[in-house]
Parts: structure tokens; sequence; C-alpha cells
């Protein structure tokens, strides 16, 4: 690779049907045009894993290259993207990565990784959204965002508008039986877009893992998370709810009224994890509170619970 003392670390997996496995690393790389045909040639590959962490200055070039390896994979039924503190990757780069998406239309599980790289706006979540919205094929899909925040410096570029585009891209998948999402350090997104974001999930009929996590948002309280309880409520498929709320500071203890009245009634969910770590002052009353909440799960075989 040219100017790969740029690169901490670069791994590319890919592996193939019936324990064949074929890997890719940085040291065994000529140039990043021998990758892309490295990817051309093994278009029968159901599996693939990209990560990339501080790869500025070049990253913005690697996925332009890797997208015309990406696009080859016909039968590619699984692909995960890790991009770490890749602070040259910017909404092109997610334009990048709609052209792929748009190219595989069996992909069954798309896991998506972002963390601190701050370059990329509202407009980069367009482009992502653009593309999943095609891959009504998905069964499993994985988002995690972290914003940059550097020597206390909050990077926000994605704010209400990026929250609503990416939930729009969600509406087409009526197949997905899986759906993770994390976000962490966006203080610009408010409630309205969380109450938004959270009206997707009706349209998901078949989904069956909900996983939510919300980590150090300021700007939500009983309002936003009382409106993500009863779109998850609809959820008749549902037997596994992860529920992760941490480090928000606008919460009340009516925040346990809407998790009453989004679970009164007997509930078909199996599993179960709560984290309130750092969200709630439990006190005795409170916790009589879950005790009652918890009666209702009569189907239930694990509980998590971190309060």
């Amino acid at each position: 690779l040219h100017n790969k003392r740029y690169i901490k670390r670069m791994s590319i997996e890919i592996e193939k049907p019936i324990l064949r496995n074929y890997s890719v690393r940085q040291q065994n790389l000529k140039n990043l045009k021998y990758l892309r045909k490295e990817l051309q040639n093994k278009r029968s590959l159901n599996k693939l894993a990209v990560s990339l962490e501080r790869s500025s200055p070049i990253g913005q070039r690697i996925i332009k290259i890797l997208s015309g390896g990406i696009r080859a994979l016909e039968f590619l039924n699984k692909l995960q993207l890790s991009f770490k503190i890749c602070t040259d990757l910017n909404d092109n780069s997610m334009k990048c990565l709609k052209d792929i998406f748009l190219h595989l239309g069996y992909l069954r599980t798309l896991d998506i990784e972002l963390e601190s790289c701050k370059s990329i706006t509202d407009k980069g979540f367009f482009y992502l959204s653009e593309g999943i919205k095609f891959m009504t094929s998905l069964r499993s899909l994985s988002f995690s965002l972290t914003q940059f925040f550097h020597q206390g410096i909050h990077y926000e570029l994605i704010t209400d508008q990026g929250l609503v585009y990416f939930a729009d891209g969600l509406r087409n998948l009526s197949l997905l039986e899986e759906f993770s999402f994390k976000i962490k350090n966006s203080r610009k997104i408010s409630e309205n877009a969380i109450k938004y974001f959270s009206e997707s999930f009706p349209l998901l009929k078949a989904l069956a893992t909900l996983r939510i996590n919300i980590m150090d948002f300021w700007s939500i309280g009983d309002f936003a998370l009382g409106q993500l309880l009863m779109n998850i409520k609809k959820l008749k498929q549902l037997n596994k709810l992860e529920l992760e709320l941490t480090g928000i500071n606008n919460v009340t203890y009516d925040f346990l009224s809407y998790l009453q009245e989004t679970f009164n009634i007997q509930s078909n969910i199996q599993h179960l994890k709560f984290n309130f770590n750092n969200l709630l002052s439990i006190e005795n009353h409170a916790m009589q509170s879950f005790n009652t909440l918890f009666n209702n799960f009569k189907q239930l075989k694990s509980l998590d619970l971190d309060l």
C-alpha cells in the first residue's frame, strides 16, 4: 500500500462457505488495486468484514477502490463495516457505501460501526439511508454511531435530520428479524427525532430481536423514551428486547410509569435486558414498580437487569 505508514490497522477477512477462509492483511498487499482484484476474483464469497482504524489520509481512497471489488460479490450474505477514528472519511465516503449497497440485493446481514469519524454529516446519513432502503432482503441490521469527542470538544455533525434520514431507510425492511442500534455522544439530537425514529419500528413486522443503546444524551427525557417504549409495544413478534439507557439526565420517575404502561399486559418477550445505569436513583418504591412490571412477562426465560 502506498502511504501505508499512515495506517495503524487495516484488516479484511473474507470467508467462503463450508469452512474455507481467505484473508488479506495489510502486510500482504502490494497496492489497493490488487485488493480490488482479489475481491473481484472471489464472487462466491458469502461473508466480508472490513475494519479501518486511523486510516487518514487515505481512508477515502481505500473505500472508493474497495467499492469496485465488493460490488462484484453478488452472493454476499454478510457484510461488516467498521470505521474508527477515520477523520478523512466524509459524506462522499458514505455515497460510495450507498453505491455498494445498491448492488447487494441478496445481503442478509449488515453491520455498520462509525466511531469518531468527525467529517461525516447529515448528508452522509442521507446516502446511507438511500442505500439501506433498497436492501429489502435484510434479516439483520446493526448500526453503531459514536460522535467525535476530544479534549472536551464535541464534534457533533449528526443532528435530528441525520436520524430522520436513517429512520426513513428502515421503513422498507419488512423482512428484518433483528435490529441493533447504538448511539453515543449526540447532544444535538432532540426528543422529536427519537420519536420519529421509533415510529419506524411498527413497520418492521417480522422483528423478533431489538437492541437499543442510547448513551450520553443531554437533550432527551421522559417524552422521547415514552414514545420509544410505545412503539416497541407494537412489535407483535418481539421475543428478545435489550434496552440500555445510560447517561441521560432529563429522566424522572415518570419513566417507570411509561415502562409499566408499555408492558401492562402479558408480554411474549422471553429474553429481557434492562440497563438503566446512571439514569435513575433507584429507591425502594421504584424497585417495587419493577417487581410489578416483571410479573407481566409470563414467558420470560432470561433477565439481565442493571440499575
